[in-house]
């Protein structure tokens, strides 16, 4: 499917909040979705039947190779470990569940993400600087076939942030970190630290909140950012991404104690897996001319999940959208550096 740029630069790809403190992004979550025939979807079984095939998968790579498997590391062995939960009876009877063709099964391109995240079925701005939305479940499966086009009943939803550290005599407001992904999807590209809205219990039974998520799950996870870091947050932005995620992202903007050189020192010190989601850590002068300069130098338009060289480096849509938010970067101006190019760059 060809998305359109008056689709993807519409009115609602950038929503900026005025104030919205972290505990005023509201939400209500309903465990159940009904599929076509009206029956609820076992989200459970769907999640233990693929932690169990993935179980059984690493079981045999450290079989075949001696070495534990690592998924953001697959090299050479990336096709057959992929194949190895494609054609895995388990993995089809979750299709059939999800009433998804199975034809398409090649398009879940990191098959072991085995995760029920909150999907959004609505979005509401009420008074007094609150935000509610309405989310119900969808599988870390319909998160990728969406991000290629398939249509599902629920969109995408994550959350994200652009983390700003403590002025320092070479940049007096300090400066925006985002990072260079590592992993198995967009490798050597740049993006915000972000990640799908985890639907964990506590958050569905409404007793934390998408900050609390995002805030345990991506700045803790990857780039080990402490809650004693953090001198505040807001909800800055909601973007809106049609061309990799499908859906919407809340964009918190993240002041924190430390500068540049002790918030990679956090980096590299960091011993969660979830590290790996990023090469390095990205440092962007926070000023508006600088962030505009950076969109300006790395943004193209639609980029694809592919093997890259360092000189083949861009910004993904969704974090330009982030960036453009936080410098005043109108989306008329950032489709202005749209540029089509036939299969993406």
């Amino acid at each position: 499917m060809v998305i359109s740029p008056e689709k993807i630069f519409s009115d609602e790809a950038i929503l900026i909040y005025d104030g919205v403190t972290p505990v005023n992004l509201t939400h209500t979550y309903s465990d159940s979705r009904q599929d076509s025939k009206g029956q609820e979807i076992p989200f459970a079984e769907i999640y233990a039947s693929l932690k169990e095939l993935r179980t059984d998968v690493e079981n045999w790579y450290k079989k075949s190779t001696g070495q534990d498997m690592n998924t953001f590391k697959l090299g050479d062995m990336g096709e057959t470990v992929k194949r190895k939960f494609w054609d895995d009876s388990r993995f089809k009877r979750v299709f059939e569940i999800l009433e998804i063709d199975y034809d398409l099964v090649t398009k879940t391109s990191i098959p072991w993400w085995n995760e029920v995240a909150a999907g959004e079925l609505e979005h509401r701005v009420l008074g007094g600087g609150v935000v509610h939305i309405k989310l119900a479940p969808r599988h870390s499966i319909e998160t990728q076939l969406m991000r290629v086009d398939v249509e599902r009943p629920v969109r995408n939803v994550s959350v994200g942030g652009v983390i700003i550290t403590s002025p320092e005599e070479e940049a007096q407001n300090g400066n925006v970190m985002i990072g260079l992904r590592g992993g198995a999807s967009y490798q050597n590209t740049y993006h915000i630290n972000a990640g799908a809205l985890k639907a964990t219990e506590p958050f569905k039974k409404g007793l934390v909140t998408a900050y609390d998520i995002f805030r345990q799950e991506e700045l803790i996870k990857e780039f080990g950012i402490r809650d004693e870091d953090i001198a505040s947050a807001v909800l800055h932005s909601r973007i809106y991404d049609y061309v990799i995620d499908k859906g919407p992202t809340y964009v918190f903007k993240v002041n924190v104690k430390v500068n540049r050189e002790q918030l990679l020192n956090r980096w590299r010190s960091n011993l969660d897996p979830d590290k790996q989601e990023h090469d390095s850590p990205v440092f962007i002068p926070n000023a508006a001319a600088d962030i505009r300069l950076f969109i300006k130098q790395n943004y193209r338009g639609v980029v694809v999940s592919r093997p890259r060289k360092d000189e083949d480096r861009y910004l993904l849509h969704p974090g330009a959208l982030s960036l453009a938010s936080l410098c005043g970067f109108g989306i008329g101006e950032l489709a202005s550096l749209y540029q089509e190019k036939e299969g993406g760059w």
